[in-house]
């Protein structure tokens, strides 16, 4: 079908790629780059050491982490979607992490930043920051919940102790540009390929259904989509933490290194994502002044009743899922 669509569209699935483009260029590195090089560098430096020590403790009784794993967390809301998972994967392969830790943090730790949030979600795309706010919040929530829950399924196991690094070892700063620029390409390759697939369906389903796939395929294109639909705010939190498949894909090179199953990630983000809107919804009927109801989906001036829209992501989920679960069947992941 896909292929299909690129001979028959060719056009619709260039300028997908454009927009990945001025997508990446304008949003994604400047955003995203800066993060992934401190990140790498904390986790060789002593800068983790030192806060994995002040953490220890509290991540040990609370989430049965080390203060690794904590650290792996912070930088998730700071940094955003890859970078916990990329800590984390290295925390594990530094042996900072054990592998039962490791996974556990992968299902809770693929977070939003919160400068993507609060400004380019809230202020820019709903001219609003106190949104932003408001999804910022219900996204930490819900992720520390996620934690919890995760904490309470996770076996109690032994903690690396945690060592100060040596810095004058090895340049720290020239490897940590290396390997971030490395993860940046693969991370702008899936962004592109999802741009592209979100503009062939565009054309190909209906809108209603179109939504939704923008919505569901890659987290900027998907919040910007919501907010020009005027679909309600916890949606767009949904959308948020779920993080789409583009986050998805982004990031299964880290469940390899720590030999975490997709279907069991993939299933975790969904139901953060569903926590994350419910989670929303509780705090506007606290502060309902900061987003306007809709029951209404409008694109191009052509009204589209929302409950097709949530009929139309439900089926297309479970479509997604039953493709995952069919293309990983084969695969032996613990």
């Amino acid at each position: 079908m896909c292929i299909t669509g690129l001979l028959l569209y060719p056009t619709e699935t260039a300028g997908g790629i454009k927009d990945g483009l001025l997508l990446t260029a304008n949003n994604l590195i400047p955003s995203l780059f800066p993060f992934m090089v401190l990140s790498s560098y904390l986790v060789e430096s002593s800068v983790s050491d030192v806060l994995a020590k002040i953490t220890n403790r509290f991540s040990s009784k609370v989430f049965k982490t080390n203060g690794y794993g904590m650290c792996a967390v912070i930088m998730s809301f700071i940094g955003g979607y890859p970078i916990g998972a990329k800590i984390t994967a290295d925390f594990y392969k530094n042996g900072k992490l054990t592998k039962n830790q490791a996974q556990s943090l992968l299902l809770w730790s693929v977070n939003p930043g919160f400068a993507f949030v609060i400004l380019a979600v809230g202020s820019f795309m709903y001219a609003r920051i106190k949104i932003g706010i408001i999804l910022y919040i219900s996204l930490v929530i819900s992720a520390l919940i996620t934690g919890l829950a995760v904490s309470f399924f996770t076996k109690r196991t032994y903690s690396p102790p945690v060592i100060i690094a040596d810095e004058n070892k090895k340049n720290l700063l020239v490897e940590a540009v290396n390997s971030s620029g490395k993860s940046m390409l693969t991370i702008c390759g899936w962004v592109l390929i999802f741009s592209a697939a979100g503009a062939l369906f565009s054309k190909i389903l209906p809108p209603s259904g179109a939504i939704v796939f923008r919505a569901l395929a890659e987290v900027t294109t998907g919040c910007r989509t919501a907010a020009e639909a005027n679909l309600p705010l916890p949606i767009t939190c949904g959308i948020l933490g779920f993080g789409g498949f583009a986050v998805f894909f982004q990031i299964t090179e880290y469940l390899q290194q720590c030999s975490l199953n997709p279907k069991l990630f993939f299933c975790t983000r969904l139901i953060n994502g569903a926590l994350a809107a419910f989670v929303c919804s509780e705090l506007l009927k606290v502060f309902p002044e900061a987003t306007p109801a809709s029951t209404s989906v409008t694109i191009n001036n052509v009204a589209f009743p929302l409950y097709h829209s949530v009929a139309s992501a439900i089926i297309l989920i479970f479509m997604l899922i039953l493709l995952i679960l069919e293309v990983d069947n084969k695969r032996k992941m613990c």
